[in-house]
């Protein structure tokens, strides 16, 4: 809004009023916030003092910034758990040590933003055009179907040929941005550099009050030769990288240059590249996932136990399950696992060493246990272990062995007629009764008393 000044009152032009509207919207944006506009009438003001006024509308009527991380910021929690079996041992003689750790990680979801720079240069023409935006608005489906709030992903489209255009800025319309992919065209050059630097004033532009470097992406999709080189191509990628953006490129044909491509890209696995027709919309969907799983919510997260060796207990070298990295005096070891939001644990990692007790009496089977695990946001947190003892004892005396003494064998006893010779005896034969004599038939002999 412009004021003129006329012998009794400010007056406005309306044909200025935009320009007014224009620079608390470039204000409203630096602060992550929107602007909201009333119709002001000062016959009056100074231009001072509407100046100021402006300026209050905005700071009252400002809202909360587009895009926030979701979930808590407390750090992961780790459980640990030492054992050793036997807990008694002979010096020399190995025991068992058992280390369980698992860690939690609170819910965290990150917010992303992810720029489509599509080719719409006159190679595209025909069939390569149709697959590539039909994988393109796979992307965009995908990307704001899997979003947990509603405003963890933005997608923006940016069309380049001869020269790079928004077509949609960053937001999460479904709507809108398929019809943005439909206006793809294909005529003139291929100006890749310059959809880089739209795509990256974009991105920073979206920045405020929204996701923190590491969380944006660029999507390059395209058919044929750089038009201004790959020098070019590689100073406006070194911008984006210094920003913290991933970069990832679908070369759409053999007339792509490969070479080039695979000095922009921020990591090898975001190079796709075919040369039929037929697999360019499965290229850009490939290559879209492997956007969104490396700048979006699902970071690495890794999990390590490290064992250092105690005075009076010596790890067995070999002995690790899972192999561990040694170090001089510790062993590692390293559990990567892919974090996924919603309080998942990382774990329970079960590992074993064997240890030598080397001195009599009771001692840590190590002199120091730490369980670490690093969160979505780069964080470390760190748990020691309660570290079990183990009693070794010394061997006691070895027995000596005895040899039995033979068992006599029975003497064997003579008889004669009269009856059995008692050794050692002289004299007649001694003669002992038969009792019952009817039992060897069955029944007493007639005549004869059963006493």
């Amino acid at each position: 809004m412009r004021f003129t000044r006329s012998r009794s009152s400010w007056t406005t032009r309306p044909a200025s009023r935009w320009k007014l509207q224009r620079t608390a919207t470039v204000a409203a944006r630096r602060s992550g916030h929107r602007a909201v506009f009333a119709t002001v009438r000062a016959p009056t003001l100074a231009p001072a003092l509407v100046a100021v006024l402006a300026v209050a509308i905005v700071a009252i009527v400002s809202a909360a910034p587009l895009v926030e991380a979701q979930g808590t910021d407390a750090p992961c929690t780790i459980q640990t758990q030492a054992t050793v079996s036997p807990t008694r041992a002979l010096v020399g003689e190995a025991v068992t040590v058992t280390l369980v750790a698992e860690a939690v990680c609170p819910e965290l979801v990150l917010p992303q933003d992810m720029m489509l720079a599509l080719d719409a240069s006159g190679s595209m023409q025909g069939e390569r055009s149709d697959a590539m935006k039909i994988g393109a608005k796979a992307v965009v489906t995908e990307l704001l179907s899997s979003a947990l709030p509603p405003a963890e992903v933005r997608v923006g489209v940016v069309m380049f040929s001869t020269a790079a255009k928004i077509l949609c800025p960053l937001g999460f319309d479904l709507g809108r941005l398929l019809r943005c992919v439909d206006r793809v065209g294909a005529s003139g050059g291929t100006n890749a550099a310059a959809a880089l630097d739209t795509a990256h004033r974009e991105l920073l532009r979206g920045r405020s009050g929204g996701p923190a470097p590491g969380t944006q992406s660029v999507l390059l999709a395209t058919d044929t030769e750089f038009m201004n080189g790959c020098g070019q191509m590689l100073a406006s990628a070194a911008k984006l990288r210094a920003d913290g953006v991933h970069i990832g490129v679908a070369c759409l044909s053999a007339t792509c240059n490969r070479a080039c491509a695979g000095r922009i890209v921020t990591n090898p696995a975001l190079l796709a590249a075919t040369d039929a027709v037929t697999d360019v919309e499965a290229t850009i969907q490939v290559l879209g996932r492997r956007l969104a799983d490396i700048a979006g919510p699902r970071r690495p997260a890794e999990l390590s136990i490290r064992a250092w060796q105690g005075a009076g207990a010596l790890f067995v070298a070999g002995s690790a399950v899972p192999p561990a990295s040694t170090q001089a005096d510790s062993l590692t070891w390293r559990f990567g696992r892919r974090g996924i939001p919603g309080a998942a644990p990382i774990g329970p990692m079960t590992t074993t060493v064997r240890v030598l007790p080397t001195e009599l009496g009771s001692a840590p089977v190590a002199r120091r246990v730490i369980a670490s695990v690093v969160d979505h946001l780069g964080r470390s947190v760190s748990t020691e272990f309660d570290v079990p003892d183990v009693l070794a004892m010394a061997p006691g005396p070895v027995p000596t062995a005895r040899t039995p003494r033979p068992t006599p064998s029975p003497t064997a006893t003579a008889f004669d007629r009269a009856g059995p010779i008692v050794p050692g005896r002289t004299g007649r034969a001694i003669h002992l009764p038969v009792a019952w004599r009817g039992m060897a038939t069955g029944r007493l002999a007639e005549g004869e008393d059963s006493r």
